[in-house]
């Protein structure tokens, strides 16, 4: 099999994933997330645990060292597609269990212990803007996830079938910023939430840019004529790039201020 119909069956598979990846995040994983965050904080109540408080100090020290473990992830398994995908999830879903049970307790037993990496932000802004987003983006996982995936695995499927047209090639290419388009505007209603998301595709973009103008520059040779072209191509596309991700937060801050 030659590698563009390699790729036609990949790419077949991989829509036919995707569907069900959705499916399943949406009609699955939210709702084991919440009936298990249930089952579990039932469980406690019943429980005979005498500090509270020590309790929520140490479920915070899980939830924060297993969003450190999740870069950790990305690092070690990011070529292992089907490992990857699968602790990925297991992550996620665990991640966003104990959140909820650690914020159901706090409420239920009305206790004033505030999360290590809140109470760290609460000192550099004292007007809760970051702690808002952040509970935001906490609350947009699923979609997050779900792109990533598709993101994911498209880059893997181009690197696999290296041989394939590059018409084709640039075609599979503009699922990227289609997907970046989806995860802004499908998923969610709120201006606030489409603001936030939007804030984090011009971040990507302009660490994409500095990146790979970065890479290009260390390979021109420094009496090459063209220079002087890079450097003008490089400031407008990093400028358009910083001036729509500073200004989206300029915007989002002056919304959550009024």
């Amino acid at each position: 099999m030659n590698d563009t119909k390699g790729l036609i069956l990949y790419f077949i598979t991989f829509i036919i994933f995707i569907s069900l990846g959705f499916l399943i995040v949406y009609k699955v994983l939210v709702p084991l997330v919440d009936r298990l965050g249930d089952y579990i904080v039932t469980k406690l109540l019943k429980s005979k645990i005498k500090s509270w408080s020590i309790f929520l100090i140490v479920l915070d020290i899980i939830n924060t060292f297993i969003i450190f473990s999740l870069l950790i992830l990305c690092l070690a398994f990011y070529k292992k597609p089907i490992i990857f995908i699968i602790l990925l999830i297991v992550y996620v879903v665990l991640l966003l269990t104990l959140t909820r049970v650690f914020f159901e307790i706090k409420k239920l037993k009305n206790n004033n212990y505030v999360p290590f990496i809140r109470k760290t932000l609460l000192k550099f802004n004292k007007d809760k803007y970051i702690i808002s987003r952040l509970n935001i983006i906490i609350n947009s996982i699923p979609s997050i996830m779900v792109h990533f995936i598709v993101i994911y695995l498209l880059l893997v499927g181009i690197i696999s079938f290296p041989n394939i047209d590059l018409s084709h090639q640039y075609f599979l290419l503009l699922v990227l910023p289609i997907s970046a388009v989806t995860y802004i505007f499908i998923g969610t209603k709120n201006d606030n939430e489409k603001r936030v998301r939007r804030i984090i595709v011009y971040f990507g973009i302009v660490i994409v840019i500095i990146r790979q103008y970065f890479i290009e520059y260390s390979s021109i040779p420094s009496n090459d004529t063209n220079l002087e072209i890079f450097f003008i191509a490089f400031f407008i596309a990093a400028f358009i790039a910083m001036h729509s991700f500073i200004n989206e937060i300029i915007v989002d801050y002056k919304t959550f201020k009024n």
